[in-house]
């Protein structure tokens, strides 16, 4: 009987790679839906270039470009891996300059007096530029190891950088895109080795691709680069190694953090509104004694993270984890909004112009 057959289900859902998995994803998104409010509160976005709002038009184009993508993959990807991965290396700098520029531009702001004395040089000590350096460093990093630290950094700025720029308007928009992409998730998982004779979801969210550095270098004779990982795992998900099974990993599809992370972030931004309601009738005591939105969803949503894991475990197969991430964390704001009477409001949309970006951050 082999080590795996060994463990006991608790001991397997209590290893290192489930945890890390469970508690990453979760800060990511309570981070991400932070740096949202406190951006529209410093009036840092501008909707005109910064932003999306997601319409319906977008909501109904998901599910379609993300199965004729997955199809691409599935079938074409040895064709086109090279293109993709200098594409995926240029997004995922572009992902780590947006996660890392708010740190490093505080670090730097008492250099600022010093950078008119040093000319041109004095670029370099801006916090933008040590964004730049760091986000190069940690993509050359992944190309040259593939290692999975390297591989989770640039797959959490990716998520911030999908949460920073990218919004819902309204409950409506997001319980359809939510129950679409559960639809598309559950088939791509479930039903899609009984059409294509695999599972399509598991086989490209696996795939690995031919190292770009390693090529070149391989066919230049470069001597000492050569010795690159010949392979990439492409920047698409959470990996963390297993310390029960060896060699093992756990993963997480940046989307089931993403999709949910969506109406999370959406959840933050009325109970933030609703906390500069409630200071205009000075009823401020009552606003904190209740459970805002955003904390029953994001408990919700670390049920279904649970859920999820359990689910892989008793049937040992993968999971479409967006079937229990989307009811765990869209039920509990429905039934919050229908008990206070705000249903209606988040339905419609709650914002507009006047309000967008006067929102009270609150700790």
């Amino acid at each position: 009987m082999d080590e795996v057959d060994t463990v006991s289900p608790f001991v397997s859902l209590c290893d290192f790679s489930k945890v890390a998995i469970f508690s990453v994803s979760v800060l990511l998104i309570i981070h991400a839906s932070r740096r949202v409010v406190l951006l529209e509160k410093e009036d840092k976005v501008s909707t005109d270039y910064s932003v999306h709002t997601l319409s319906c038009r977008d909501v109904t184009c998901f599910p379609v470009a993300g199965s004729l993508s997955l199809l691409l993959f599935f079938y074409c990807f040895d064709s086109i891996q090279l293109v993709f991965t200098i594409c995926v290396s240029v997004v995922s700098t572009v992902a780590g300059y947006t996660l890392f520029v708010p740190y490093t531009n505080t670090l730097c702001n008492p250099l600022k007096e010093y950078k008119n004395h040093l000319g041109y040089c004095g670029c370099i000590i801006g916090g933008e530029a040590v964004a730049v350096a760091i986000a190069i460093f940690l993509t050359c990093g992944w190309l040259y190891t593939d290692h999975w630290l390297l591989l989770d950094v640039l797959g959490i700025s990716l998520c911030v950088m999908m949460l920073q720029f990218f919004r819902l308007p309204n409950l409506r928009l997001s319980a359809l895109l939510l129950g679409v992409l559960v639809v598309y998730d559950v088939f791509w998982v479930f039903f899609s080795s009984s059409v294509f004779s695999s599972n399509v979801m598991v086989a490209v969210a696996t795939k690995v691709a031919d190292n770009p550095v390693a090529m070149v270098a391989d066919k230049l004779n470069i001597p000492g680069v050569p010795k690159t990982r010949p392979s990439l795992s492409i920047p698409g998900k959470l990996i963390f190694p297993s310390s029960v099974h060896n060699g093992h990993f756990s993963m997480l599809g940046l989307g089931d953090i993403i999709l949910p992370g969506l109406l999370l972030c959406f959840a933050m931004r009325y109970d933030h509104m609703l906390v500069r309601a409630t200071m205009a009738t000075d009823q401020i005591s009552l606003a904190c004694s209740r459970w805002s939105y955003f904390q029953v969803s994001i408990l919700g949503y670390a049920l279904g993270l649970i859920l999820a894991a359990v689910a892989a475990e008793v049937f040992s197969a993968p999971q479409p984890a967006l079937l229990y991430l989307v009811p765990c964390t869209l039920i509990p704001f429905v039934v919050k909004a229908t008990i206070q009477g705000d249903l209606k409001s988040l339905w419609d949309g709650p914002f507009d112009q006047q309000t967008k970006h006067s929102v009270v951050v609150v700790v």
